[in-house]
């Protein structure tokens, strides 16, 4: 019987649990204690888009870890990639989460399917959504997502002893 080591993929996911956990209560926090939301569903909501945005971002970063970045031999260049990498992707697909929250809000008032002008406006509207986001949202992640990633990062890219 062929027995194989499963730490890696047990640390990613306990690193990924952790951080979607963390990120969904900071975002919670950030936005009730510093920004005086009042604690309803659409502070929930609005905690919830930017949790997924993390987590969706961060196991985007664990596959390119996976499949990419252990190619890296230098730990200190292997780790800086890393966190630019995951600060790339939690931002992106962040905005697309937004994007397509608009497009659902925005589709009743757009053009019939497949529609010239309906391609117009998807495109428009997903480029407001994320110009929105890079300019208003992005702070929402706030200091919080910054420890998150780089406490993820050090725990996936420590090396064993």
């Amino acid at each position: 019987m062929v027995r194989t080591n499963n730490l890696p993929q047990r640390r990613t996911m306990i690193s990924l649990a952790a951080a979607t956990l963390c990120g969904l209560l900071w975002t919670h926090l950030y936005l009730t204690l510093w920004f005086g939301w009042q604690s309803t569903a659409q502070t929930y909501a609005v905690s919830g888009f930017y949790a997924v945005g993390l987590a969706v971002g961060l196991a985007l970063t664990f596959l390119a870890d996976h499949w990419l970045l252990c190619r890296i031999r230098n730990l200190t260049i292997r780790r800086v990639v890393w966190i630019a990498l995951a600060f790339l992707l939690v931002a992106l697909i962040t905005a697309a989460l937004l994007a397509a929250q608009y497009r659902l809000y925005f589709s009743q008032w757009h053009e019939p399917f497949l529609s010239r002008d309906w391609v117009l406006q998807q495109v428009f509207t997903a480029i407001g959504a994320i110009a929105q986001y890079a300019i208003f949202g992005i702070h929402y992640h706030g200091p919080g997502a910054l420890l998150i990633i780089l406490v993820t990062c050090w725990w996936a890219t420590r090396t064993k002893h």
